[in-house]
């Protein structure tokens, strides 16, 4: 037992950038994220409800999680470094033509290329 009194528990504060700190500059909340633009001719895209082990997208992030085309094909935000070799690994497969890539290959999704999309 301590005679000490007890502290009043404050709650967290919120982190703020030394920017907004010396500058006095309140935060934005502000949405970043914004819709895909659609293409002229391209399939109506959506997100993808059936998702599984992670890929969804939150209100906090920028990322949208897993998308589908009206045509049903599934579509995977490429964002960091280790996605582009992943890529590029389907794209290894796709054109393999050794037996053991080929086993491979028919293990794993099909691959339809990369498609961009701008905002």
């Amino acid at each position: 037992m301590s005679d000490a009194p007890d502290k009043k528990k404050r709650s967290a504060r919120r982190q703020r950038s030394i920017y907004q700190v010396h500058y006095s500059i309140k935060r934005k909340e502000e949405m970043t994220a914004r819709p895909l633009a659609k293409r002229p001719g391209s399939p109506e895209v959506t997100a993808y409800h059936q998702q599984v082990a992670g890929h969804t997208s939150s209100e906090d992030t920028k990322y949208l999680g897993l998308l589908q085309c009206s045509n049903g094909t599934i579509l995977k935000p490429i964002i960091k470094e280790a996605q582009r070799r992943e890529v590029a690994l389907y794209a290894r497969l796709a054109s393999a033509t050794e037996p053991d890539l080929l086993e491979l290959r028919a293990l794993v999704p099909r691959y339809g290329g990369t498609t961009r999309y701008g905002f």
